[in-house]
């Protein structure tokens, strides 16, 4: 590897982690102190009534009416609040990962790597080695590309060619929620008990906390502790 570098920047601070892990350890978290979440259930409209007041209508027959909603459904949420004259500038941008066992320690990264030039990410999870990358515009096109695919571990084993078995890789792809802008959209709306929280685009899990803060300063109508909000849908 050495013999491809020129020089990089090390960040002693910064650290990868697993964000389903993270997922699964603040949903049983949160059960114990009683909130309920209803999986396996699908949205299947908002609706406003004369007060300007939203509910959700659901699979499931339920007709709800929260104190709050928040629409954090990435790149779903654009057809979700159409009907509601909500208008979010928000696209997908398809990405991959794969996630490799690893079988030498030695022969992988220790530390987060980002290749800047190729946009391939590198992240140590344990003992799975994970590479992340690309962005296709195709819509909401889920179907996992095969040459997208070698492309990336073919980037990786030219790096790390004794990291693992790549042809024992799990395969991912995902849309990243995209804005003009580069920014997150985290803000109210003209409905008083819809907000919203998207376009995280590919920073959603390290995003995620600080615009948890946000929103939640928001909710309690708390002044934002960075001043102005910046992250306004005007200003996506």
């Amino acid at each position: 590897m050495r013999d491809h570098l020129s020089g990089g920047i090390f960040t002693e601070s910064e650290e990868s982690a697993d964000c389903f892990q993270l997922a699964v350890a603040l949903k049983n978290i949160l059960q114990q102190r009683g909130v309920t979440f209803r999986f396996n259930t699908t949205v299947r409209q908002l609706a406003a009534d004369s007060n300007r007041k939203v509910s959700v209508q659901t699979t499931a027959g339920e007709h709800l009416t929260p104190d709050h909603i928040v629409v954090a459904l990435a790149c779903e949420s654009t057809a979700l609040l159409k009907p509601l004259g909500i208008a979010v500038p928000v696209s997908p941008l398809k990405g991959y990962s794969l996630t490799v066992p690893i079988e030498r320690a030695a022969d992988a990264p220790m530390v987060s790597i980002t290749d800047y030039e190729r946009k391939v990410v590198y992240a140590r999870l344990g003992e799975r080695l994970r590479i992340a990358g690309m962005a296709d515009m195709v819509g909401l096109n889920r179907r996992i590309d095969t040459s997208r695919i070698e492309a990336l571990k073919q980037e990786a084993r030219n790096l790390f060619p004794d990291a693992g078995n790549y042809d024992l890789a799990t395969l991912w792809t995902g849309l990243r929620p995209a804005t003009p802008k580069g920014k997150p959209i985290i803000d109210g709306t003209r409905y008083g008990n819809l907000w919203l929280n998207i376009g995280q685009g590919a920073l959603g899990f390290t995003l995620a906390p600080g615009s948890a803060s946000v929103i939640s300063h928001l909710l309690r109508g708390q002044a934002l502790p960075f001043g102005k909000n910046v992250f306004t849908l005007a200003d996506a």
